[in-house]
């Protein structure tokens, strides 16, 4: 499921009163960060996604395999990539 982050008119009057999204990400952080909680507000992936606003876009997911390694290399390979994919993809953490 593709998950895009529509925003209203009025959700986009708000971000623009508090000095952009990005500086509204920084207050929330500030504020998360006053009562313990060390993690963002969001992901580095979902700030790009909440960014895009209503425009929705398909993440393009390439793994690559080297020819003259063999199979088992390959598949390890696959393996780190996935779970390097995994550190960045939002919720799944």
């Amino acid at each position: 499921m593709n998950k895009g982050y529509p925003r209203s008119i009025e959700e986009e009057e708000s971000l623009n009163a508090l000095g952009g999204f990005e500086s509204a990400v920084r207050i929330a952080d500030r504020i998360l960060a006053r009562h313990g909680l060390c993690r963002g507000l969001f992901t580095q992936t979902e700030r790009d996604q909440v960014q895009q606003g209503r425009l929705q876009r398909c993440r393009v997911i390439k793994f690559r395999f080297a020819p003259g390694k063999s199979l088992l290399s390959n598949i390890e390979n696959l393996f780190h990539q996935a779970q390097a994919l995994q550190k960045t993809a939002g919720g799944t953490n």
